[in-house]
């Protein structure tokens, strides 16, 4: 799913992208949480992505707590596909999830 969404998002990118980074991946234990640490890291990145010259960053969030840290950073939502449009093979492959998130986004910042 989540290399559908990648190969998806080259539509949806504004014409002043020069150079996306692309954040992929952060979890903090739950013991470790509510420290700032994954603001931290994702400032950290955006900062690496800025001088490597990257001037936007895209992120592909499929919990509910990504997608509203994404929210609060600075995303926007390129696209949305809702859970409960996912089929494989005629079945549904996301209900009920813990988490209560309603599908997969994906989401652009700019940089600079």
């Amino acid at each position: 799913m989540i290399a559908l969404m990648e190969n998806q998002m080259g539509k949806f990118l504004p014409s002043d992208v020069k150079n996306l980074a692309y954040a992929q991946g952060l979890f903090v234990h739950d013991e470790f949480q509510r420290y700032g640490i994954s603001e931290y890291l994702s400032e950290v990145s955006d900062d690496l992505a800025i001088d490597h010259g990257c001037n936007y960053v895209a992120n592909i969030t499929v919990i509910a707590a990504s997608t509203e840290m994404s929210k609060k950073r600075g995303f926007k939502t390129l696209f949305h596909i809702p859970n409960d449009q996912i089929y494989v093979h005629g079945a549904l492959k996301f209900k009920h999830l813990w988490d209560k998130n309603n599908g997969w986004s994906a989401n652009l910042k700019k940089l600079y």
